[in-house]
């Protein structure tokens, strides 16, 4: 609970900006025509502003599913992989399998696995951002 509280502290703001840029971003004149037309208020958010904040979305996932897969620092500082694993994470296993088994071969296949779990996320999202760009 103590990591996820830091991690949700030490992101939201960033995010937050992020998602604020990308309302900026979104040209007033879709949101008028649609009000010129009778949408309410929910409708223009769920119809205008959702469909084109969506690149914005995905780019804020991707980014914080690499920040959470990599996370490292806060768990080793703050528990260092917890009670009998219980935060142990990906990187933190990495760590211990080269700097206390010294074991590389295992680590660094764990670690090109790792990579390609981010890769195979990444292009996922990719894809999903490629149909939803708009003019």
């Amino acid at each position: 609970m103590a990591i996820a509280l830091f991690i949700i502290w030490k992101t939201t703001g960033l995010y937050a900006i992020i998602f604020l840029a990308g309302l900026k971003g979104i040209p007033r004149h879709f949101a008028e025509a649609a009000v010129v037309d009778g949408a309410t208020g929910w409708q223009v958010f769920q119809q205008i502003t959702l469909p084109l904040l969506r690149p914005i979305s995905v780019f804020v996932v991707v980014t914080a599913f690499v920040t959470t897969v990599g996370l490292f620092e806060p768990v080793f500082m703050l528990t260092g992989g917890g009670p009998a694993d219980a935060t142990r994470v990906l990187p933190i296993f990495l760590y211990e399998t080269f700097f206390q088994f010294h074991n590389g071969g295992y680590a660094s296949a764990a670690g090109v696995l790792f990579l390609l779990l981010c890769l195979a996320f990444a292009f996922g999202a990719a894809r999903v951002m490629r149909y939803s760009f708009y003019e």
